[in-house]
């Protein structure tokens, strides 16, 4: 395969027949879409950081929302064992089988347990003498099994990701074995080493098979992929300021009928961040376009809005020990300053509210903040608790 790109291009949002985010491979043709209005680095060695920040990502949140995994047919692809085979042979090459042979002679280490069990003790000047010495002599086996099981996990891994690391795709003899059986012999093998390097090594291997075609291993195709990069967006703000279990925080409803009360299915709030003060902020959210349009269309409507209140409300009503609520969209955009990361835009009222409690009661302001796509992808700004003291910051100023 290429070391170069085929294709690299932005995620346009308005072409839905081509909205996803993520890599795709097709045999000599690389494809990686950003997110829409990521600014792509020009410098090779940052551009595939950013890249596998971004699959890594998407291959970590695979199993909770719509994220297409395909390895050929299959719903399954390991990709951390993947890019662990690769890196473990560029440093080590090939797995090869040690065999230990015993012998006797002066040529290898000395063996002294089955040396002295073994001879006759002679004495020469008060010292001890063996009529032969026994060496071990160790023999590398590159015909192994193991080890040609071990070449065609290479050849995979570098069929996908071999470009990211400057490695031509490797070819090795065909192997003709079923997928269960490779299996079989690698779990057998682990049972009987005590050495962790190749129990790592055989684990990753039996990941990388499990999630083989066996029957077209010669065709070039794969993909990891999201049509829903919200949900990404959601989780990312949830890792970078989210301090609470939502479920605590669940505003619920009940029904009083036929004798019999029923609870309503819950509303659910992104993310909730409690400060020393226990002030809580109840985060939302948002991947929408205002932070790129400034279109007022594109924010958040009178729905999400009332949403964000009633979680607020619940909150203050429920949990005494609480000293104030606020409530936050999140919303991405392409910081203009190097250092931004962070920026107020303003707040939203509600026509339920009066002109007291808008000014009593925090919580009836829904506040816009804006985060950098890219360095929230990143992680680029620092610690959780240095985000979290951003946030805060940037929202202290503009509050009241």
């Amino acid at each position: 395969m290429k070391n170069n790109f085929k294709t690299i291009k932005k995620y346009n949002q308005n072409n839905k027949s081509d909205s996803f985010v993520g890599l795709r491979i097709t045999n000599e043709e690389i494809e990686f879409v950003f997110p829409y209005k990521y600014e792509i680095p020009t410098k090779e060695l940052q551009l595939k950081k950013e890249m596998l920040n971004l699959i890594k990502l998407i291959d970590r949140y695979k199993t909770e929302k719509n994220i297409n995994d395909k390895k050929f047919q299959n719903n399954f692809f390991p990709f951390n064992s993947y890019l662990w085979i690769i890196e473990n042979y560029i440093k080590n090459g090939y797995y090869e089988e040690q065999e230990y042979k015993y012998q006797n002679g002066i040529k290898g280490k000395i063996n002294w347990k089955k040396t002295i069990k073994n001879n006759k003790i002679y004495f020469n000047n008060e010292e001890i003498v063996y009529k032969e010495l026994i060496t071990k002599q160790v023999n590398h086996n590159i015909n192994s099994i193991i080890t040609k099981i071990h070449m065609f996990c290479v050849q995979e891994a570098t069929k996908v990701m071999g470009w990211y690391y400057g490695v031509n795709e490797i070819s090795v003899p065909k192997l003709n074995m079923q997928e269960n059986q490779m299996i079989e012999i690698l779990k057998s093998e682990i049972k009987k080493t005590f050495l962790d390097s190749k129990k790592e090594l055989l684990l990753n291997m039996i990941k990388i098979i499990e999630g083989v075609d066996i029957s077209c291993y010669n065709t070039k195709r794969f993909e990891i992929t999201t049509s829903e990069f919200e949900y990404i967006f959601e989780r990312l703000v949830e890792e970078r300021f989210g301090t609470e279990d939502i479920k605590k925080y669940y505003p619920t409803a009940t029904w009083h009928v036929q004798k019999v009360q029923k609870e309503t299915r819950p509303l659910r709030p992104d993310s909730i961040l409690k400060d020393k003060d226990n002030n809580i902020y109840i985060l939302d959210a948002k991947y929408y376009n205002y932070g790129y349009s400034k279109q007022i269309k594109d924010l958040p409507d009178t729905y999400s809005i009332n949403k964000q209140i009633t979680y607020a409300e619940n909150v203050k009503e429920n949990k005494q020990d609480i000293k104030d609520v606020f409530n936050i969209f999140i919303l991405p955009y392409k910081a203009e300053e190097k250092d931004e990361y962070l920026k107020y835009e303003g707040y939203a009222t509600a026509s339920w509210k009066n002109e007291k409690e808008l000014e009593t009661g925090s919580y009836s302001k829904v506040h816009v903040i804006l985060v950098d796509l890219k360095k929230l992808i990143n992680n680029t700004y620092g610690t959780k608790q240095q985000n979290i003291e951003k946030l805060i910051n940037v929202l202290e100023e503009f509050k009241f």
